[in-house]
């Protein structure tokens, strides 16, 4: 099943926007200079399509 992006509303975009901000902080600077609210928007991964793999720094590939 896939979905199109989608903007997060409600209780969903808050907990997705604290965890943003838990990350980088700055986000909620620029959401207060931009004295307006910062739409979050929700990509879902597609079935059928595996998630990236971490890079390593220590490969040797």
């Amino acid at each position: 099943m896939s979905r199109e992006p989608f903007f997060g509303m409600g209780e969903e975009r808050e907990r997705l926007w604290a965890k943003e901000v838990a990350l980088v902080p700055k986000f909620a600077e620029f959401e207060a200079a931009a004295g307006r609210q910062i739409p979050v928007v929700v990509l879902e991964r597609v079935d059928g399509h595996p998630s990236p793999q971490p890079s390593s720094s220590n490969s040797t590939a």
